[in-house]
């Protein structure tokens, strides 16, 4: 089912944020299925306090309050209330009914609690409240002392000493010489090669972390989110032709970006709009169907004990509806004649209508005098129980009595609401 959620045009505020507290909804009450309903709210900025006033005043600043929720669409462009001030329609609103977002003004506000109310018509189902708070943030704690530095690790040990190097070779043998004076002695032999390098020694511990370093600065606020803007199509508008639709109005849902220049959200020229239609009228459902029964008589007697004048056994429906009328005649000081109207569903009786009737005749002439019971019964075994309506008479006198032309009728149905 489409309701009544009529888009306004986008407010051009100005774009602005504030620290409140997350709020939550009062006891909801759940007897529609449409029930408007706040879950939280929140701000997308603290909002500045003006320097050296004292109690804390908020600064002229504008910011975007969102509200979520559920049902938020269901009935007219909600519109906000806060602290009991002007009710103001909300710039944005999700075409599922799951947010709203409206711009609020922090120099209209002090730190505290207020009473924010949301609404889309008249009557519970479509108003919510919750209680919603202004705060202060407070000043930024002193810096931490820096961490000292951690200790260098151990030296890795010496390298193992290479091998000696090769003896040069040996000179050949000389000629015999003359025995002459001794030779001085011979050059040394060459330096042997370089050893290869020792192993490396084993990696010392790891320093002690130092202490966490300061809060860096905050970062640039981010993206804009998007927009959604609905339009309703009639069918004798001459663009109904283009949204496909074949009956009833057509909804589009036109994609929106927020504009820096104009502080407001447009028409995304990229996006393709959506558009919803009604869905074609169905088949006419079978004819439905009741049980009946008729049941009379012409005349029967009855005495001072209960006596069952008209009887008719029936089922296949869920509850029945059943009337009853028979003529009674009184002669001069006869006593009054008791008619009940009772259903029997196996061992079980169950008394329907009662009716006392007395007239008084004379000597001469009798006074006749009609009964007429009627009501309804509900089977405790459903559709397929057997329930046997019952017409019972009696005289309060023990005396005998001819009635006569009664008659009984009885109806089917589905359910049987009894009030």
């Amino acid at each position: 089912m489409l309701h009544r959620f009529v888009p306004h045009a986008v407010l051009a505020l100005p774009l602005v944020a504030l620290v409140a507290s997350s709020t939550s909804a009062q006891t909801l009450t759940t007897s529609s299925v449409q029930q408007l309903a706040i879950a939280r709210a929140s701000l997308n900025d603290q909002c500045p306090i003006q320097p050296n006033v004292t109690p804390p005043v908020f600064a002229t600043a504008q910011r975007t309050l969102t509200i979520y929720g559920q049902n938020l669409n269901n009935g007219l462009w909600p519109s906000v209330s806060i602290g009991l001030g002007p009710w103001l329609p909300v710039a944005t609103a999700d075409p599922a009914g799951g947010w709203i977002k409206l711009n609020v003004q922090c120099n209209a506000f002090g730190p505290g609690t207020y009473r924010l109310l949301v609404s889309t018509g008249q009557g519970q189902p479509y108003n919510d409240g919750i209680s919603f708070d202004f705060l202060v943030r407070g000043d930024n704690g002193r810096d931490g002392a820096t961490g000292a530095t951690g200790a260098a690790g151990p030296a890795g040990p010496t390298g193992a000493k290479g091998d000696p190097g090769m003896n040069g070779a040996k000179g050949d043998k000389g000629d015999p010489g003359m025995n002459g004076a001794a030779g001085a002695t011979g050059p040394m032999g060459p330096t042997g090669p370089k050893g290869d390098p020792g192993v490396n020694g084993a990696k010392g511990d790891p320093g002690v972390n130092g202490a966490k370093g300061d809060k860096g600065d905050k970062g640039d606020h981010g993206q804009h989110g998007r927009g959604v803007r609905r339009l309703i199509v009639q069918p004798s508008d001459p663009a109904y032709g283009s949204t496909g639709c074949q009956q009833g109005a057509a909804f589009v849902l036109i994609p929106q970006i927020f504009d820096d220049a104009s502080s407001m959200f447009i028409d995304d020229p990229s996006a393709t709009p959506s558009v919803l239609c009604h869905g074609k009228d169905g088949a006419p459902g079978p004819n439905g169907k009741a049980l009946g029964w008729h049941k009379k008589f012409t005349s029967v007697t009855i005495g001072g004990t209960a006596t069952t004048v008209l009887s008719q056994s029936v089922s296949g429906s869920n509850s029945y509806m059943a009337d009853a009328k028979l003529n009674v005649p009184f002669a001069g000081n006869q006593t009054q004649i008791t008619c009940v109207l009772v259903a029997v569903e196996g061992t079980v009786s169950t008394e329907i209508d009662r009716l006392d009737t007395q007239l008084f005749g004379s000597g001469q002439s009798s006074a006749r005098g009609a009964i007429a019971l009627a009501g309804g019964y509900t089977a405790t075994g459903g559709a397929s129980a057997t329930v046997t309506v019952k017409v019972n008479c009696w005289t309060a006198g023990g005396d005998t009595r001819t009635v006569s032309h009664g008659r009984l009728n009885v109806v089917g149905v589905d359910t049987l609401v009894q009030q």
